[in-house]
This record gives structure tokens, C-alpha cells and sequence, in this order.
């Protein structure tokens, strides 16, 4: 009986923690770029499965590779396994930047970031809303 209920218990918590597994945010996952081509902001985001997102900045003559960051996606409540919000946060040596994007469908995202400089040098903390276009599907291949 032991065994039984033993088993039982690690099933119900095998089978409670699978359903976040279940809460794969797929549409996040490809190559987005800005629809403004003169943004000062971020010029295009990569997003791969985890999901990590490597972030383009608008630097000239190449744009400037950020770096990744895991994104923590969420639903609409409790049950919803179809997750259209994600954040994630970069530290860069002259700033920290918090960004949140918003899946408005599946080849359009508004995407919002947050700039704290930590460098001194005197200039405003500032925030940006940006949207993007999903130009290619990401393939693991």
C-alpha cells in the first residue's frame, strides 16, 4: 500500500510539474526586426528555444551584439499554457536595460525597454516601446 501511494504521490507531482513543460512559448521563437529602420534603439532580437533572446542595438556600421538573456514568459492566468508576454534583463557594462515584450500575433510583437545607466556619466535613465516583425522562423538545423 506503501508503494502504491508512494507512487501515486510521485506521479501527481511528475505529472503537475510536466504541464510548465506543456507552456512552451513558441511564437516567441525566430528573428524579429524593427519595422522603424531609423531606430536608435534596438535594430533586431534572436529568440531560440529555452527560450534566450540575443538583442541588436543600433550601432553603426554593424549593429551591436547585446549579449542573451533567458526569458521568463506568462500567460493570461494560472491555466494558460499559450504565453504572450515574456521579460528578460541584459547587463552591459555602462547599463542595465529590462525589456518585456507582447506576442500580438505571430509575426508582430511590441517590444518595451528600460535603460538604467551605471556608468556616471550623467545621462537620464529613459524607456523605449519598439515593434518588430518575425522575418525568419528559427530552424535547428
Amino acid at each position: 500500500m506503501k508503494l502504491i501511494l508512494k507512487n501515486t504521490c510521485f506521479f501527481v507531482l511528475f505529472a503537475l510539474s510536466s504541464n510548465y513543460a506543456f507552456a512552451y512559448p513558441t511564437n516567441f521563437i525566430g528573428t524579429w526586426k524593427n519595422l522603424n529602420p531609423n531606430t536608435r534603439g534596438i535594430v533586431k532580437l534572436i529568440i531560440t528555444p529555452g527560450p534566450i533572446m540575443r538583442m541588436y542595438g543600433a550601432c553603426t556600421p554593424t549593429p551591436c551584439d547585446n549579449g542573451t538573456t533567458s526569458l521568463i514568459t506568462f500567460g493570461n492566468n494560472v491555466s494558460d499554457l499559450n504565453h504572450k508576454v515574456a521579460v528578460g534583463h541584459f547587463n552591459l557594462n555602462f547599463k542595465k536595460i529590462g525589456t518585456t515584450l507582447k506576442l500580438l500575433n505571430n509575426n508582430r510583437l511590441s517590444f518595451e525597454h528600460f535603460n538604467q545607466f551605471t556608468d556616471s556619466s550623467g545621462r537620464q535613465n529613459y524607456w523605449m516601446t519598439e515593434n518588430f516583425k518575425k522575418v525568419l522562423p528559427y530552424n535547428e538545423e
